[in-house]
């Protein structure tokens, strides 16, 4: 990885195995195996020295040195206690912070002070300068019984914890709560913590199912020719919309409400719940910016509050990117395959600015002047004019896979001979197995699984090996698939210790646990990567298997000479919300115990 700028220029050469978008003047970048971070002439401004970093926000970020999280300033200086692992900033210099037990509190950060001592379970996100806190009750944490109660910004409790039995989260300013545990009174609070409603005393006979914004709730009743539909009722428990021909309420944003009638059609209502206009659509998503996608005539097109298209329905798809209504994506038929579209971007006069050609509409548009997204599976930044003026290079050397987290992947691109797609149900795939002859060079009698390092492959610009899993004996072996056939890849660790850095999954037809019959005198050659990194290691497969009497046993293929990044053992791909803890322990998985339930499936640990 590298960086351009705005015309497409490289300012900052390719030279990363990983790096992030410039953040507050700073980027997080990794050369071998340890992150640093540089500046915009692409100079160091704190070495690389860190096993994981990301970005600084409000001047503040998480690093890992040998798996321990720290959060520092920008001259690399420790500003918070390492019992913490996270922090979700309310604030510029206030946050929920998390300890490593998984208890949450709120800190003064400049005064390095607790608000709020880390006692909850959970902290879930302010709305109207108020939120819901779970008291961490270790008798009741299984069964999702955790004693609640409601915080302000500063700590302060506006509703001690107890006082409900429940308290759902606020929605602009109103939060649902069943008031006793023996009754289930439903009811409604507002961000003062006061009691605004009991639902028992509502004018109509409903089942309040959930908040909607601007503080309205949905309610199910039955009209009088036992026709059930939906309306609105206030928090206060006023009702806003009770008209048996609306089957549904679909959403309520920008003062607009969406509903449906018992024919599918939909319709616009303002916050009164009248008739915005008197036309009727196919389908209509929810407002956003005062602008909404319908669906009119089989093709989508884009309206305004008031009903009016803006874009006429012209398109086969349309989307919004995340967080602005400035730019649409919208899909038109992809003349190679009759099944697929090919999406373009345009401005909201209808413009196109990037003309069809993506493979699927992104998240984002424009950041910092470029536009990023994929075009024959080639990442490909346009400027603002529609121009590319940056695409990744087709046909380059295969490398080695060099990544930083626990892997897991699907393969589908073992060879054809391999598998068998059934047209009518595209979920079902058989593993054939290929014919073991003496080109193989297998040995006999004997249940295969080992690498093939003699020869090299190439998969989606990454070097691979071959892992056969072969049966050359004269019984067929059963597999324990778990929702498809699953190979684990372990490595060694610092202390000599195997843990796993890759699950792979290899699709079947089950959605669940089950076995799969490999047949004598066949074999399967599967995929995997070779890897990169800085920590010369061993790395192996893990395969289980049915014996005779219907025991779980695991078999390992050969040992083989590796690299990779130590942070594989520990890291998790995805992350909390926030500047989170990307982290999690791995021991090596054993299913060698494992046995059938009264059911007759497995009862499996989750990998």
């Amino acid at each position: 990885m590298g960086f351009i700028d705005s015309t497409g220029t490289t300012v900052i050469p390719t030279i990363y195995h990983n790096a992030f978008d410039f953040k507050e003047g700073l980027a997080a970048v990794r050369e071998n195996e340890l992150y640093g971070f540089i500046d915009a002439s692409g100079k160091y401004v704190l070495a690389p020295q860190f096993d994981y970093a990301t970005y600084f926000e409000n001047g503040i970020t998480l690093v890992y040195k040998q798996r321990q999280p720290y959060f520092i300033d920008k001259t690399g200086k420790v500003i918070l206690p390492t019992a913490y692992r996270s922090i979700e900033f309310i604030t510029p210099s206030k946050a929920v912070i998390a300890t490593k037990s998984k208890r949450y509190g709120i800190i003064d950060i400049p005064a390095n002070r607790l608000l709020l001592d880390t006692l909850y379970s959970h902290i879930h996100f302010f709305n109207s300068g108020v939120t819901v806190v779970n008291l961490f009750d270790a008798a009741h944490e299984d069964y999702g019984l955790r004693p609640r109660g409601v915080i302000d910004t500063a700590g302060n409790f506006i509703v001690p914890i107890g006082k409900y039995d429940y308290i759902g989260e606020f929605h602009n300013g109103f939060a649902d709560i069943t008031i006793d545990s023996i009754n289930r009174t439903p009811g409604t609070i507002d961000a003062t913590g006061r009691l605004i409603n009991k639902e028992e005393s509502m004018p109509l006979i409903g089942d309040v199912t959930f908040p909607i914004p601007y503080g309205y709730y949905t309610f199910h009743s039955v009209s009088s020719g036992e026709q059930i539909y939906e309306g609105l009722i206030s928090p206060k428990g006023d009702t806003i919309l009770n008209n048996p021909s609306y089957k549904s309420v679909s959403s309520f944003s920008c003062n607009r409400i969406v509903v449906e009638d018992h024919n599918e059609n939909y319709f616009i209502l303002d916050r009164h719940a009248k008739p915005v206009c008197n036309k009727s659509f196919d389908d209509i998503k929810k407002f956003f910016k005062n602008y909404a996608i319908v669906k009119s005539g089989g093709c989508y097109g884009i309206i305004d509050t008031t009903g009016k298209f803006v874009i006429p329905a012209t398109y086969e798809d349309i989307a919004f990117p995340d967080s602005t209504a400035d730019h649409f994506f919208f899909g038109v038929p992809d003349g190679k395959n009759e099944y697929t579209r090919i999406y373009g971007l345009a401005n909201m006069k209808n413009q196109a600015i990037v003309q069809p050609g993506m493979d699927y509409p992104e998240k984002k548009a424009f950041v910092n002047g470029l536009f990023n997204t994929m075009v024959n599976y080639q990442s490909t930044y346009y400027n603002q004019q529609g121009k590319i003026v940056w695409q990744d290079p087709i046909d380059q050397e295969a490398v080695p896979l060099n990544i930083d987290y626990l892997g897991y992947s699907q393969y589908r691109d073992y060879p054809e001979t391999l598998i068998k797609l059934n047209n009518s149900d595209s979920s079902y795939v058989e593993l054939l197995g290929k014919l073991i002859t003496t080109a193989e060079h297998l040995p006999n009698n004997k249940f295969i699984f080992q690498f093939d390092t003699t020869q090299g492959y190439a998969s989606n610009g990454f070097k691979t090996y071959k892992l056969i899993v072969g049966n050359s004996t004269n019984e067929a072996i059963k597999l324990l698939r778990i929702s498809g056939l699953i190979i684990l890849l372990e490595a060694l660790d610092e202390d000599g210790a195997w843990k796993k850095i890759q699950i792979i999954g290899y699709p079947t037809h089950t959605n669940g646990y089950d076995d799969i019959i490999l047949n004598p005198g066949k074999f399967w050659p599967f995929i995997v990567a070779q890897y990169g990194g800085g920590f010369p290691t061993k790395l192996r497969a893990a395969l289980w298997y049915l014996n005779k009497n219907e025991k779980v046993q695991t078999i390992y293929s050969n040992v083989i000479n590796t690299n990779i990044n130590r942070s594989q053992f520990w890291r998790e791909y995805d992350y909390p919300r926030g500047v989170s803890d990307p982290h999690r322990w791995n021991p090596s998985i054993d299913l060698s115990t494992i046995k059938r339930d009264n059911w007759g499936q497995w009862d499996l640990p989750d990998l």
